[in-house]
């Protein structure tokens, strides 16, 4: 703005000044951009840019269209909807709950997830009530004319202890919520099966070889992150099989039912 004054042309540095004012407005006046500009304008003389000029000049240009500029008694401001050519839409921090909005936004990104979802025609009931408020939240940020969205009908579905203002675990809302869909709606279970998965533990006996097996269900694994300083997903989900020792000296000998009485064993999940 310093290097305005300088400028011989005055229509020039008529349009800078004019092109300047635009820019604070669409982008706010953080660095005080806007009264450098005046200081500048009242240098060169040059003549005082109307809110109603500045608003009707922004709305000419194609890449205004969609910026949505309102005029306020405040001035002017960009309505939510700026962020539309983006496509995306964004979730309301309703007071600590960025656990919910965080992992909201990972099973979105979950195409087939998010398909079944919203694929999802079946009446609104009350025994269906978590699978409707997710599909609400779904269709809300699917809609790229929308700019931000308060997930607010389905925090308040969640448990007391869950929505109550505090920090809380997106790992343990993501159980919640997949129990609960679970629960609720059969066409659910078929977007759950994107992270459906089974986990089959085994224990050999020692002494007697027999090995005995069990299957459970999970939707998530609890695994530990390495030391190093990166790893990929892949080689992070090979720590997760692990063998345990079962003996006396652990204290947790198994008893074995062929043997009829307790064994040192080997457990392999």
């Amino acid at each position: 703005m310093s290097e305005i004054a300088g400028i011989d042309d005055n229509a020039f540095a008529t349009e800078v000044c004019n092109l300047a004012q635009i820019l604070v407005i669409h982008f706010g006046d953080s660095d005080d951009i806007g009264t450098k500009v005046q200081k500048a304008r009242t240098f060169l003389d040059l003549p005082v840019v109307t809110r109603s000029e500045a608003l009707r000049t922004m709305n000419e240009f194609s890449w205004k269209k969609s910026l949505h500029i309102q005029n306020t008694s405040a001035g002017f401001r960009r309505k939510p909807a700026f962020t539309q050519p983006l496509g995306k839409v964004g979730l309301v921090n309703l007071g600590n709950s960025c656990f919910m909005n965080s992992a909201l936004r990972a099973l979105f990104c979950s195409t087939d997830f998010k398909q079944a979802i919203l694929n999802d025609t079946s009446k609104v009931d009350s025994s269906k009530i978590m699978t409707t408020r997710l599909r609400e939240t779904f269709n809300g940020l699917a809609t790229p004319r929308l700019s931000i969205i308060k997930p607010s009908a389905l925090y308040k579905v969640l448990p007391d202890w869950l929505n109550d203002g505090h920090q809380q675990d997106a790992a343990e809302f993501t159980k919640i919520l997949f129990s609960r869909l679970e629960d609720e709606d059969p066409i659910s279970k078929k977007a759950l099966a994107s992270f459906h998965g089974v986990v089959v533990n085994q224990i050999k006996c020692n002494t007697c070889g027999t090995v005995s097996s069990n299957k459970e269900d999970f939707y998530d694994l609890t695994i530990p992150l390495p030391r190093s300083e990166s790893a990929d997903l892949q080689s992070i989900v090979d720590i997760f099989p692990s063998t345990e020792e079962l003996n006396e000296e652990n204290n947790n000998k198994y008893f074995c039912d062929n043997c009829k009485s307790l064994q040192a064993a080997k457990r392999v999940n």
